[in-house]
């Protein structure tokens, strides 16, 4: 692994100047486990070594790339590559331009500030800190003067990114703590008993060869804002249908997840003045709820919309923002032969559907050889008690070195949720960054 890592980076180092202006970075980096009641069989503390390779976007650059990789040796599940962008670019005309690939594109406003995944797929491998990805296909941008068209068309569908697990002899591994494993026994005629898990992975061409489209319109003036969009592509979260079969003193569980599509349509419209601007994103999703056999008991999906208000400050080097996010429907029910109603589906949608969060970053030169980049954010839901703070900080040491500190503290209730297994995942980033 991280022979291929550092080969990666050298190579597209080496290639891709030619196309683009490419920076390279080497990093290592600790993550450290802080909270008292972290499970104790396992490791909190672990090393990584890792690589990016980023363009500076230039607008003239015909290449694009932002590929990042960490690697740890002591726990390879939580290794991974998370390949935001990469698109080849052809300018058409100096209104029109054609790109192929990969490419992040603000669809809604309000999605990207949540991190819904409703728009473009989410890089979930720690899904309290997730990151938009890229969506892979042909995008046409054509500038109308005020307006600006985008049409986007792919044969192809890639789905969230999620954190690694391990299933072993039926058994879902605890070798990851970012994933959240599915329940490990069952009541049967008031009898407790131990599920093994057998996962139906469909087949790659089934998940992938499937097409998708979409078109946006932008729209500025002054200081005004509007922006109009919509989507048909399959979902990038997976719908899970299972069924129970009775082996002797054992329970066997059959998960087969399946994609499926949505129809999204979104409005973002926000007015901004001198130091201060406000704004609203609101997105409607109707989904199609999968067919599965009689046999399974399967999600049924319901159309909702996500509203979210922000307001934000700006006075250099601080600015703050205030964002509310307000989900109606979108409930999940599950039907078939052992579908409880008190029982949570085992395909979820959203972490929210009523919060808040407060940023504010910080950016400044404080001297001539240090840069300090900082961002701290507050974020409370209704749905589960979930409660979280994030500072992220970059010290920019004016050359080839950076380095980083990051805090996560979680909050949840005590009870059994969705989110609970977060709730001991408090946690220290520490790294250096060498650029060349």
């Amino acid at each position: 692994m991280i022979n291929k890592l550092f080969s990666l980076v050298l190579l597209m180092g080496f290639t891709c100047p030619a196309f683009a202006e490419i920076s390279s970075q080497i990093e290592v980096s600790s993550l450290n486990f802080i909270s008292e009641d972290y499970a104790t069989n396992q490791d909190k503390s672990f090393a990584f070594i890792g690589a990016q390779i980023k363009s500076e976007q230039a607008e003239n650059d015909l290449f694009k790339i932002n590929l990042v990789g960490k690697y740890t040796p002591k726990n390879s599940v939580l290794s991974y590559f998370n390949l935001k962008e990469i698109y080849f670019t052809n300018i058409i005309d100096s209104t029109a331009s054609l790109h192929i690939g990969r490419k992040l594109q603000t669809w809604s406003k309000g999605d990207e500030k949540w991190n819904l995944g409703s728009y473009q797929p989410q890089f979930r491998w720690n899904p309290l800190d997730m990151e938009s990805q890229g969506l892979f296909g042909i995008f046409y941008e054509k500038n109308l003067g005020h307006w600006n068209l985008s049409l986007f068309g792919t044969p192809f569908f890639i789905p969230d990114q999620g954190p690694a697990y391990e299933v072993k002899d039926g058994q879902f591994e605890s070798s990851n703590p970012y994933f959240t494993p599915p329940p490990q026994n069952i009541i049967f005629q008031n009898v407790v008993l131990p599920i093994d898990y057998n996962i139906i992975k469909p087949e790659v061409s089934d998940v992938v060869e499937q097409p998708g489209f979409g078109i946006k319109f932008d729209y500025k003036f002054d200081d005004l804002e509007l922006s109009l969009g919509g989507t048909y592509k399959p979902s990038n979260q997976f719908a899970f249908g299972y069924k129970g079969i009775l082996v002797t003193n054992r329970v066997r569980v059959d998960v087969q997840p399946k994609t499926y599509y949505e129809k999204l349509t979104s409005l973002d419209l926000s007015k901004k003045w001198q130091n201060s601007y406000v704004g609203v994103s609101v997105i409607y999703n109707d989904p199609e709820t999968p067919e599965y056999t009689t046999n399974y008991n399967s999600p049924v999906f319901q159309a909702n919309t996500a509203v979210t208000p922000y307001i934000g400050l700006d006075f250099e080097p601080i600015d703050f923002e205030l964002a509310g996010l307000f989900i109606e429907g979108g409930d999940i029910k599950e039907e078939g032969p052992d579908a409880n109603a008190d029982r949570q589906s085992l395909t979820q949608k959203y972490l929210y559907n009523r919060a808040y969060q407060v940023t504010v970053n910080y950016r400044a030169d404080v001297s001539e050889n240090l840069k300090i980049i900082s961002s701290l954010q507050w974020r409370e839901a209704e749905k589960n008690l979930l409660k979280t703070l994030k500072w992220k900080n970059i010290f920019d040491i004016k050359g080839p070195w950076k380095m980083t500190l990051d805090l996560f503290l979680v909050e949840t209730s005590d009870e059994a949720t969705t989110v609970s297994s977060y709730r001991n995942l408090d946690q220290v980033w520490a790294g250096a960054s060498y650029d060349f």
